[in-house]
């Protein structure tokens, strides 16, 4: 009896299966690393190590046209993917298929530069799905024996696994391509669309500053009654005319990700109280009354945007001025301190205001409509009110830009009830405190003695209406005016004289007014205050010109209380030298010859 710690030979069979099975695991290694036909290349190249052929093919179901392609081949001495094709009837078999001399149409399709005599071809399937075949050929009759075709069908599982990973890659290759074509159509119609509203909103805003402006300056000339609500008339018409241009370009601003907040501090109440005296005049022509009561936990100094805060506020006052036919509105304001922000070490409180009126009211199922776009509570509301549905949604999305919400009580006939809701810093309350109206824009300009010592303008603007609507209402405020017509204009007329203040217009031939601010602020060291003067309402048309150099932004149609708030803070820093200007030539693009200076009011 033999020692049996003596180790015992194996025979031939057992060797073999441990030289397939050794076999079979180097090729899987290869074919885990999940890669594409340089991975199935080196695979075929492998596997002719262990089972030997002369040429193999690896074909592969195209994820867009699904037809079924050579993808990877290995042969010697010839090309063997030119015009490898797999026939129609070797892609529905379900296992490892042996071809033979007798299969010549099968063998010259895949091997069509080969003379291949005795071939086989393994079905790449996952979950049942066909993803492709693999064919081996080789030029002599030998066929391929059992245990060769026995590690090809566990093979081919890997391998169909392999392509299926590739088919996914590349599925999902064309998906982020697909992607990025939509995304690049999608920034291009924004800017298309951003490009369309900036053209629109100057087109509407031109011709609407002359409708306006020159409207101001007949109500305050010698007028009999019925002339005074002729303009009365032309003027309301007019500004709602704006608000319905506002309105289309704040929601498409928003529905485009491009309104921005602007904090500032600002004086809580008397922001309150300025939208009710604007509106309290179409109140009062109703016979209605509009009543404030703010508690005394309002911060008076808060910081965020007073613009939009307005929006909302005079969305609102106003709707409940259009539903009210007796009675009156009531505002409420009170506050809720939050805590102390880390960012800016300033007391968070939630202010909450409600607009109530005693008007028609809304019924229960018709709320629901108030804060889609383009929607009223019905169809004949439109007919006799008027809007265009946007300004509830441009309030509730200013509402939760601001950290709150809006909601809506009513009952038919017993009036409807607005609360909304900001969070926002502000400075503690003291006691004592109370808010003095400031004087108007006029009385200051007044208080600074502009009258008898009134600063020179330089009106730079092409449109010969506005020319003189900006001219005649500079005048009204005590100033002297002179025009140019384009940005060369403006430089030559800088030449020949002294303007503490230019308005600027942006949209101008021959020399914009981005281009002339530019050549302005490298010409002069201690230029004059440059305040944009136009039609462009956007937040970026802002910032391009602060960016210019610009000092100041006054958009289109241009108020009298507005232009005078522009010039006294302008007048408000020290004066322009004359002396700090070189005297310089300026090459205009149009003809010098028998120009003519700047016309003067």
């Amino acid at each position: 009896m033999g020692d049996p710690a003596q180790t015992q030979p194996l025979d031939d069979t057992t060797e073999e299966r441990l030289r397939e099975l050794s076999f079979l695991y180097q090729l899987n290694l290869a074919l885990r690393r999940r890669g594409d036909e340089a991975v199935l290349a080196d695979f075929l190249e492998r596997l002719a190590g262990g089972i030997p052929y002369d040429a193999g093919v690896v074909f592969r179901r195209d994820v867009e046209s699904h037809e079924v392609v050579p993808f990877v081949g290995r042969a010697t001495g010839h090309e063997v993917l030119s015009r490898a094709a797999l026939p129609e009837a070797l892609r529905d078999m379900s296992d490892v298929t042996a071809l033979t001399e007798d299969d010549r149409a099968s063998t010259d399709a895949i091997w069509p530069e080969a003379s291949v005599r005795a071939g086989v071809v393994v079905p790449l399937r996952v979950d049942g799905q066909f993803v492709g075949a693999m064919a081996l050929g080789r030029l002599d009759a030998r066929p391929f024996s059992r245990r060769e075709l026995r590690m090809l069908r566990v093979l081919g599982e890997q391998v169909a696994h392999t392509m299926d990973y590739h088919l996914a890659r590349q599925a999902l290759e064309k998906q982020v391509r697909e992607l990025g074509e939509l995304r690049d159509h999608a920034l291009a119609a924004s800017h298309a669309k951003g490009d369309f509203l900036a053209t629109m909103s100057h087109e509407l805003r031109t011709p609407l500053n002359a409708v306006i402006g020159m409207t101001q300056l007949l109500a305050q000339t010698e007028l009999t009654p019925h002339q005074h609500e002729l303009v009365r008339t032309v003027r309301k018409s007019g500004e709602i005319l704006l608000t319905i241009i506002h309105d289309i370009l704040d929601f498409s601003k928003i529905e485009a990700g491009r309104l921005e907040l602007d904090t500032q501090p600002f004086n809580l109440r008397a922001c309150v109280e300025e939208v009710i005296n604007i509106l309290q005049p179409d109140a009062g022509m109703k016979g209605l009354s509009i009543v404030l009561r703010c508690s005394s936990r309002v911060p008076q100094t808060v910081y965020g945007d007073a613009l939009r805060l307005r929006q909302i506020l005079i969305n609102l006052i106003n709707n409940a001025i259009k539903f009210t036919h007796e009675g009156g509105v009531w505002v409420k304001v009170w506050a809720e301190r939050l805590g102390v922000t880390r960012a800016s070490d300033r007391t968070m409180f939630k202010v909450n205001i409600s607009v109530r009126d005693s008007g028609i009211g809304i019924a229960r199922p018709l709320q629901e409509k108030l804060f889609q776009t383009f929607s009223q509570v019905d169809s004949s509301a439109r007919r006799r009110y008027g809007g265009t549905g946007l300004g509830l949604v441009i309030c509730k999305r200013l509402c939760e830009m601001m950290g709150g919400d809006i909601r809506v009580e009513s009952e038919p006939g017993a009036g409807t009830t607005f609360s909304f809701s900001i969070r926002i810093p502000g400075d503690v309350p003291q006691p004592g405190q109370c808010f003095t109206p400031e004087h108007s824009a006029p009385q200051k300009l007044m208080a600074f003695g502009l009258p008898s010592q009134p600063p020179e303008v330089l009106v730079v603007e092409d449109n010969p209406v506005n020319q003189r609507v900006i001219q005649m209402l500079l005048q009204k405020i005590g100033c002297r005016s002179d025009v140019a017509s384009n940005g060369h204009e403006a430089i030559q007329a800088m030449v020949r004289k002294t303007y503490p203040i230019v308005l600027m217009d942006l949209q101008m031939p021959e020399m914009d007014g981005i281009t002339a601010t530019r050549e302005i602020r490298a010409r002069w060291t201690n230029g004059p205050k440059i305040v944009a003067l136009t039609a462009n309402a956007f937040e970026e048309d802002r910032e391009q010109c602060l960016r210019a150099g610009m000092n100041d932004f006054l958009t289109k149609p241009v108020r009298l209380d507005q232009l005078a708030e522009v010039i006294l803070r302008s007048v408000a820093s020290p004066a322009v030298e004359r002396t700090a200007w070189p005297s310089i030539h300026v090459t205009s693009a149009r003809p010098t010859t028998g120009s003519t200076p700047p016309r003067a009011l």
